[in-house]
This record gives C-alpha cells, sequence and structure tokens, in this order.
C-alpha cells in the first residue's frame, strides 16, 4: 500500500521535493516580481498579441488545443462557475488543453481580443499576493487587523521569536493552501518545535504568528467593491439523541451536493466514515482499504468517543481537527449578514494590494458586527480564491461571484465587446473618423487638463434619467449595456464623479449617450454622432433626453427620474 502525506490529507502527496522546488523557483524570481498589481486584460488584437502568438505556435505543434466542449467532472468548481456564468452573459470561452489533457487555463473573446487566464479571470494579478508574509507586513503596517508574526528559515530563530511572542502560537508554511502542515494552536515549546518540523516538510520557509480565537471566513472581494463571505466549519455531525455518530455521518453523507473524498467537481464533500476493521497501528493516509485509519477516526480517539457513540440533541461532535472542505466540512454563506463597518474594510484592504480579485481568510468572533468591536485578523490572502463557496454553501443563499466577476471585466474601459463602429454597413471615411477621434481626444483631454489648459467639469450634462437600484453595482449594469450593443466613449469630456460613458449607434448619424456616476445617478440624451457630424456634435444641435430608451435598456436595474428635464 502507498504511503500518503497525513498532513496534506485529503489530497494524496507522496513528496514534498516538487514544493521545494517550485519555492525555491519563487524565491530566485522574487526580485522580478514588483510589488504592483500588473494588468491581465488584453492590450492589442488578436493578429497583434505576443501572448496569442505564443499559444497560436503552441497549437500548430500538436501542444495545446482549444475545446468549446465541457464536461463538468474535468474542472473545479471555481472554474465551473465561471464557465456556467460566461455561457449565461454570451461570452465565447474556450478550455486549453495541453497535451491531450484539460488544463486550468481558459481563453475568452471580446471582439477581436482573446484573453487567456487561470481559473479565475480578473483584471489584476499581483504576484506576491500568495505570499502569507508579504501580506501579513503590509496589513499591519496600514492599520488593518492582522496576527502579529514573522516568517523563518531557521528554527533557532523561530523557537526564540515564538517563546518572545508569548502562547498560543499557530506555525504554517510561508506559501500553500488547504491549511497544509498547519499546526494550531501550539501551546508550549515542545509542541512548538514538533510544529516548526512539521512546516519545513512541506517548504523551507514557515511563518510564527500569534493564535487567532473565532470562527474561519472566506471573504472574496470583486472589483474593490462587491464583497462576499462564508463561514466554514470543520467536519461535524450534530446529534439528535436517536442515532450513533456513524450513523449520523451516513445520514449528512446522503447530501447530493456532497461528493467522495478527493473528487474535483464538487465544492462540498463527504466525510469520511470510521474504518470498521480499525488496528490502533494503522496509520493514517496508508492504503484506503479496510483497517486504514481515517482523520475521523484520530478525531474520535482525541475526543474520546467511539463510532458507536449516540450524542445528545443538539452536540455537536467534531470530526477533524482542521477546517478541512475536502474532508466533509460545511460552508454558510453569510454575505447577507456582514456588518457595513467590515465590508467597507475589505474593500479599503482589496485596494490596498490592487487586487480587482482577492480571497481573504479571516478569523472573527462574528463578521455580523463590526470588526472594531471583538478579536478579528485576516491570516492570508489568495489570488486565485475559493468563489464556488459562495455558489455551491451547505446553508444560506448562493452568491453568483463568478457573475460579478464577468461583470467587472466586461464594465472595463479596454473591453469592447460587440465594438458596433466597425459595422460593415459604415462608410469607410466615418470609421477613419471615429479611429482618429478615440485615439487622439483622450490624449488631448488628458493633456490639456494636466497642464491647466481647461478646468475639470465641475458639473454634469443635462438629462437624469434616474439612479441605480441599491443592490446594483454600476458594473452589472455597465456589463448588460455592452452585451446589448454599447461601447465605452474614450473620445469624451468626463462629466463630474462620472465613472463610464457608453454610447449606442440607433442609425449611421445618431448615437444614444449613457454616463454612469459614482453616486449611482444614470444620465442619458440623444445626440449626433461625432464621427457622422462633427459639428453639429460640437454645437450640441438635436440634443435630447432618451430616459425611453434608458428604460428599455436597464429597467430592472435603475428607478427612473420622475422629471426628465430636472438638474
Amino acid at each position: 500500500m502507498p504511503n500518503y502525506c497525513a498532513a496534506c490529507y485529503p489530497n494524496k502527496v507522496h513528496s514534498h521535493r516538487g514544493i521545494y522546488l517550485g519555492d525555491f523557483v519563487d524565491i530566485l524570481l522574487g526580485g522580478f516580481w514588483s510589488n504592483k498589481p500588473r494588468s491581465q486584460l488584453p492590450r492589442f488584437p488578436w493578429w497583434f498579441s505576443v501572448t496569442h502568438g505564443w499559444y497560436k505556435l503552441m497549437e500548430l505543434c500538436h501542444i495545446v488545443h482549444f475545446s468549446e466542449q465541457f464536461d463538468k467532472k474535468d474542472h473545479y468548481p471555481r472554474s465551473w462557475s465561471i464557465i456556467e456564468a460566461a455561457k449565461r452573459c454570451g461570452i465565447p470561452i474556450e478550455s486549453v488543453r495541453i497535451l491531450g489533457r484539460v488544463s486550468t487555463y481558459y481563453r475568452a473573446k471580446f471582439g477581436s481580443k482573446h484573453y487567456y487566464f487561470d481559473a479565475l479571470p480578473s483584471r489584476f494579478l499581483h504576484f506576491r499576493l500568495d505570499e502569507k508574509a508579504y501580506v501579513k507586513k503590509k496589513l499591519l503596517k496600514h492599520g488593518f487587523p492582522a496576527s502579529e508574526g514573522k516568517m523563518f528559515w531557521s528554527k533557532f530563530h523561530a523557537l526564540h521569536y515564538g517563546k518572545k511572542l508569548g502562547f498560543p502560537l499557530a506555525v504554517k508554511p510561508a506559501r500553500g493552501t488547504h491549511a497544509y502542515h498547519v499546526t494550531a494552536p501550539v501551546q508550549n515549546e515542545e509542541e512548538l518545535r514538533k510544529a516548526i518540523a512539521l512546516a519545513k516538510q512541506y517548504q523551507p520557509r514557515f511563518i510564527v504568528e500569534r493564535y487567532c480565537v473565532g470562527q474561519l471566513y472566506r471573504v472574496s472581494v470583486i472589483n474593490f467593491n462587491q464583497v462576499y463571505t462564508a463561514r466554514r466549519e470543520a467536519p461535524n455531525v450534530l446529534g439528535d439523541g436517536l442515532h450513533t455518530v456513524r450513523e449520523l455521518i451516513e445520514l449528512k453523507n446522503t447530501d447530493p451536493r456532497r461528493g467522495d473524498t478527493g473528487q474535483k467537481d464538487t465544492t462540498l464533500h463527504k466525510i469520511p466514515l470510521p474504518s470498521p476493521g480499525l488496528r490502533p497501528s494503522s496509520p493514517l493516509g496508508r492504503g484506503e482499504g479496510e483497517g486504514a485509519m481515517t482523520t475521523t477516526d484520530v478525531a474520535l480517539a482525541h475526543a474520546g468517543l467511539t463510532p458507536g457513540y449516540t450524542p445528545l440533541k443538539g452536540e455537536k461532535i467534531v470530526l477533524h481537527s482542521k477546517i478541512s472542505i475536502g474532508s466533509g466540512g460545511d460552508i454558510y454563506e453569510e454575505t447577507p449578514k456582514l456588518h457595513p463597518e467590515n465590508r467597507e474594510m475589505f474593500r479599503r484592504a482589496a485596494r490596498l494590494f490592487g487586487a480587482d480579485l482577492v480571497g481573504f481568510d479571516v478569523i472573527a468572533d462574528d463578521l455580523s458586527r463590526p470588526y472594531t468591536d471583538q478579536q478579528c485578523g485576516i491570516i492570508e490572502a489568495n489570488s486565485i480564491p475559493m468563489i464556488d463557496f459562495h455558489h455551491y454553501p451547505a446553508q444560506g443563499i448562493p452568491q453568483d461571484a463568478a457573475g460579478a466577476l464577468w461583470d467587472a471585466i466586461l464594465a472595463d474601459k479596454r473591453v469592447r465587446y460587440l465594438y458596433p463602429v466597425m459595422l460593415p454597413q459604415r462608410s469607410f471615411w466615418t470609421r477613419f473618423v471615429w479611429h482618429f477621434l478615440d485615439v487622439v481626444v483622450p490624449h488631448a483631454r488628458d493633456f490639456l487638463l494636466r497642464f491647466r489648459m481647461v478646468r475639470k467639469l465641475t458639473s454634469r450634462q443635462r438629462f437624469p434619467a434616474g439612479w441605480l437600484k441599491p443592490d446594483i453595482a454600476p458594473e452589472t449594469a455597465i456589463a448588460h449595456l455592452k452585451m446589448q450593443g454599447f461601447e465605452v466613449v474614450r473620445p469624451e469630456w468626463i462629466d463630474y464623479g462620472e465613472i463610464t460613458g457608453l454610447r449606442k449607434l440607433l442609425d449611421h448619424e445618431k448615437q444614444c449617450h449613457i454616463r454612469f456616476f459614482d453616486d449611482g445617478e444614470v444620465r442619458a440624451h440623444v445626440e449626433y454622432a461625432p464621427e457622422a457630424r462633427p459639428i453639429a456634435h460640437l454645437l450640441e444641435q438635436g440634443l435630447h433626453a432618451a430616459n425611453d430608451m434608458v428604460h428599455n435598456f436597464l429597467h430592472q436595474y435603475i428607478e427612473l427620474h420622475h422629471d426628465s428635464q430636472a438638474d
């Protein structure tokens, strides 16, 4: 029977050599990684894109190929939620297969541009976001709640620091996920030595930090604005006074949303059953047959219980030493309960790192109360978080985090999904003028504003159309308009508080122009298109309100103004 690492369960890891090598590569390349996020969205059309050219070359060499066919069992749940959301939005998406095998890479298409991403799409990528020590240092420096701690190579220095910091402590590898080789709480020096040795089995660098008491939350922040919260619990059963522990596990495992241990395409997993033929000497993770000791056996033995024990009604029996989702842990979606003060704190934390997609692991008593009124700490950040926690919880109302992620990308000014200005029925001269304005006007505008040749607008154009509903994010409405044939208006003067402006061509010479503002207001008007009739556009000839059109396009997202002429 093969031996697996017990500290990496339920993943069947034989050796950590590859992880060690990967950590040394990260260290060597660390000097090349910038502390600033890198833009992920494609800058050039596919015919002038280096990234697309590289993938095309590998496709010609039969190393990779792209498939529009998706089988759920081949994809992780977080990526599957992205695939489903892309199909709902009408975004063409393909899976990247490497040497015939399904990978975690995907390709989406926006107009003439191809967008490649790993697992989850985002506008910005921060290479150091998964470094626990870097995240901890930056959070503490800027006054965010985080557990005090440091990263070490040396056991000696870590022991000295740990004793100085005081027990209880937590010890974990410097990088990693799923709580692999994490020990918490560490109560004394002897446990600290063992915890350091366990962490160094996984990686050469490790962190010693103050242990936080409370519940574990996953907080996902999308586009610096939308915050989703899920509470996680260790595998457990709740007694009813009638059934034994084994029977309660079997009942809980009948939930069709729970997959087998190690199953790739499910978020929730079954709790391992106690081994019927358990031998006390059987090591955890050795083999998979009768007599193999499971995490459930270890937890019950630690609690002094047996599988035949009948818990009292309401008595909770914890069946794992860690909050392991892969071993049958529970996820509770609690976004509606998140306190507004906490929501704003997580938004500010995401802005601190410049990442429009980040998952924070947080320990707190209760995030429905302000973080300032309780013990609370961000313990790490994730650049590719498990957003499926919000889609497929054990309890709670599922949240469409994947849809919000696509909305944020579609709302970006660099993404032109349909680009209707290039419709073939438009004349060459009209298209040429629009491209000229599109390139020249933004730079000219920024130059005039920077050197104060003209002042910024302190007012807004006429024709208020309505306000975004309180539960609607601006990027959601903007993404919806783009899918309806609107495009971002780059050659425009930006009104006071304007987020972005979009237009839709109504015919060969008129357009509907909609502006979104940071206070939720929406204004819209119909005017002559600048490339068709530039003089009439500048003189605002034929300018009039477009409330009826806005209602047709955005009726589910906005509350209309009663007076269309009000300022």
